[in-house]
């Protein structure tokens, strides 16, 4: 089952808050960086505040992202695990794992590549939680 909660755009950032089974799911697109102004916390914490428990950010569409953004995901992290929740990320190259380290925040995390690993095959959705896979040509 997959339901689209909300999408919000704000300058070069995208963020689609949808339900996959029992987790939510955070994608999200474009530039995650303090230059942008990128509203990570006001669309983390009325999340957390209405109950989530059980969160997957998606950062594999990001096309940039910073030690604040990375900063704010720790926080959010920790506070999860205070109240017994669940935070996953999905990360697919380089760019993230190096804006971790720079943050001095590897290891923090359990990351994996696809949404798939997390919550299982899920009807129209790749492994990657990023709609339907083409078909290749025969």
């Amino acid at each position: 089952m997959r339901v689209v909660y909300d999408s919000t755009s704000h300058r070069a950032v995208t963020f689609t808050h949808q339900l996959v089974r029992d987790w939510h799911l955070l994608v999200v697109r474009g530039d995650l960086t303090v230059d942008n102004g990128a509203p990570l916390t006001g669309v983390l914490q009325p999340m957390v505040a209405a109950g989530v428990r059980r969160l997957i950010i998606d950062l594999a569409r990001t096309t940039a992202i910073d030690g604040p953004a990375i900063h704010e995901i720790a926080g959010l992290h920790m506070a999860l695990r205070r109240e017994g929740g669940e935070l996953r990320l999905v990360v697919d190259g380089v760019a993230v794992l190096h804006a971790m380290r720079a943050a001095g925040l590897s290891g923090q995390f359990e990351i994996h590549r696809y949404v798939g690993d997390i919550v299982g095959a899920v009807e129209g959705l790749d492994e990657g939680g990023r709609g339907r896979r083409r078909s290749s040509p025969a």
